[in-house]
């Protein structure tokens, strides 16, 4: 389970609210990344005791990371990244992060020092049973963070074109101009999907674009690089949340996999429903 507001143990517990500890730090932040089917979690912690610090390295305690949504997932956390299947788990801005540890063995306090004056006399008692909580940080609310491909796009009426559809690569957004509103097929069912094709060009456009702006021989590192529009900007975070690294003239088609979502089969599936439909 995870502890959202303080909880009463028996003997001292390791919390940012508690008193138990001079130190009572227990800090939780989390980066979360993703592809089609994985999430990658980075965990970064700091732990205001050495005495848990200790019995984490010599294997006496272990971290547990909690990722509660519809239920509670356990992870033991072995190292800063842990990566998780989407069949396992699904986030939401109702999913709440948090970082347990618990001992491995039967733990004695009698040689704690960062426990609080209080704990002076009787330390030497306390006794932490296998498997019972030593430490629980504090809570990470997922909100969501994943900039969505859509929201590169900006949708714009000129009746003064000669062509029907044009797609531009601005500094801000890519720019989808239609000479006629029909064309955006506002009138008929699931007409978001059915304007997928032209996300699809305009994301080409735009990422062999940033290629020629940022790399060499049709190649991008993008660890390396410093965008120059706020367009290359949104395009690098999309990306890197979708743990892509390298951007080639030979992957863009994978990139925009990853990054969107599946576009063309929703855009397919409308199509194939539409004409079930009769519409």
């Amino acid at each position: 389970m995870i502890y959202k507001k303080d909880a009463n143990f028996p003997y001292p517990i390791l919390s940012n609210h508690a008193q138990s500890y001079v130190n009572s730090i227990f800090e939780l932040d989390v980066d979360v990344m993703e592809n089609n089917d994985t999430y990658r979690f980075t965990i970064k912690h700091d732990i205001g005791s050495e005495f848990i610090k200790r019995l984490i390295a010599l294997n006496k305690a272990e971290l547990i990371l909690i990722i509660q949504s519809k239920d509670s997932k356990f992870y033991r956390l072995k190292e800063q990244e842990i990566e998780v299947s989407k069949s396992r788990v699904s986030l939401d801005q109702k999913t709440s992060l948090q970082l347990h540890i618990q001992a491995l063995t039967d733990i004695s306090f009698h040689d704690n020092q960062d426990l609080s004056q209080f704990y002076d006399q009787f330390k030497e008692d306390i006794k932490v049973n296998k498997f019972n909580l030593l430490a629980y940080s504090n809570v990470v609310t997922f909100d969501a963070p994943y900039q969505k491909p859509f929201d590169l796009f900006e949708k714009k009426l000129d009746e003064h074109m000669k062509k029907d559809i044009k797609i531009e690569v601005g500094q801000a957004t890519i720019n989808i101009y239609y000479r006629k509103p029909e064309y955006q097929f506002h009138t008929l069912p699931k007409s978001q999907y059915l304007n997928h094709p032209y996300i699809y060009i305009g994301l080409t456009k735009a990422l062999q674009q940033f290629i020629m702006n940022n790399g060499e021989d049709g190649e991008v590192e993008l660890k390396t690089v410093e965008p120059v529009s706020e367009l290359e900007n949104k395009l690098l975070d999309l990306m890197q949340s979708k743990m892509i690294d390298e951007l080639t003239v030979d992957n863009i088609d994978d990139v925009i996999y990853e990054i969107t979502d599946n576009i063309i089969e929703k855009y397919v599936r409308s199509v194939e429903e539409m004409v079930a439909n009769g519409d």
